[in-house]
């Protein structure tokens, strides 16, 4: 009798064990499930869906100098409302920091985001893209309340897809990829250190045209890429400005061609980026430079 409950504890606990141990392992699976189809890790999060934008990290420690940075990352997280099943919504958190040029950037952006899908069909979407977010900017101090509001569409399927990839040969190993995404950016300049006639109200009509090139490993699946070339134009118009800062119409243009070092779970690339232009809405000053980095892409 003795031996008979000493086996059948040491059964149950042996059970309990591998049970356990079978519950955790699927909770971590479940975990990681759960990441690469929630978050994403990227340069920006604004329009994160129609151009996906690797993030990057620069570091220079001249002897006896300052150290310079370049940091362009952010971060998005998830988040479905089942009573809006055509509504994806998720947490936004931004940095982008540059001092490697004359015109210094330094500005941190905390918000939401919305992609709401007006289409019925499956093969086309019109997106309507929002998000609403905090920005500190600690070069000039000051902080603002600010959102895009934003209009794109995306057809697959079509004889020309838009916001989806072409394939250009019968293996569909090279693709391209085309999108337009216009709409208004609103941005109210309040309290912090700033001088008083820099806080103010500012609404900027604005269009962004991408395009980009994809040599595929494997026909027919864009996300394993061995190399991409991308370019984006974005052109802003200031019609009002209740602030002092004088700002003007602006443009941005930014080209980058990138080998991939791997791609399952993360991206992970070198490359070389072209940027020539200013971006109000991230502090990012009018400049050009050219810069070689390794990029980091989670999505």
């Amino acid at each position: 009798m003795k031996k008979t409950l000493a086996f059948t504890i040491i059964f149950l606990s042996f059970f309990d064990l591998v049970f356990s141990q079978d519950k955790k392992q699927d909770n971590t699976e479940q975990t990681k499930k759960w990441t690469f189809e929630n978050i994403t890790i990227g340069q920006s999060m604004a329009t994160s869906e129609e151009q996906e934008l690797p993030a990057q990290l620069s570091v220079t420690f001249p002897k006896g100098k300052k150290a310079s940075y370049l940091i362009n990352t952010g971060i998005n997280i998830n988040f479905k409302i089942d009573q809006w099943p055509n509504l994806l919504g998720s947490f936004t958190g931004e940095y982008h920091r540059n001092t490697l040029t004359d015109k210094e950037q330094n500005n941190i952006q905390l918000g939401i985001k919305g992609h709401y899908n007006f289409a019925s069909e499956p093969e086309t979407k019109y997106i309507l893209i929002f998000d609403p977010q905090f920005s500190r900017d600690f070069v000039e101090n000051k902080n603002s309340l600010q959102s895009n509001l934003l209009f794109t569409w995306v057809t697959n399927g079509k004889s020309l897809n838009f916001g989806a990839h072409n394939y250009l040969n019968k293996n569909r190993t090279i693709a391209t990829k085309l999108s337009v995404i216009a709409g208004t950016q609103f941005q109210n300049v309040f309290h912090g250190d700033a001088n008083q006639d820099l806080r103010g109200f500012k609404l900027r009509p604005i269009g962004t045209v991408n395009a980009g090139i994809y040599f595929l490993r494997n026909e027919n699946d864009p996300t394993d890429p061995i190399v991409d070339i991308t370019a984006a134009f974005t052109q802003r118009f200031i019609v009002i400005n209740s602030t002092a800062d004088s700002e003007k119409d602006t443009h941005q243009f930014t080209s980058s061609i990138n080998y991939y070092i791997a791609t399952n779970p993360v991206k992970l690339s070198i490359g070389g980026t072209f940027l020539d232009g200013s971006d109000p809405y991230t502090a990012l000053k009018q400049q050009q430079y050219f810069l070689i980095s390794f990029n980091v892409f989670l999505n």
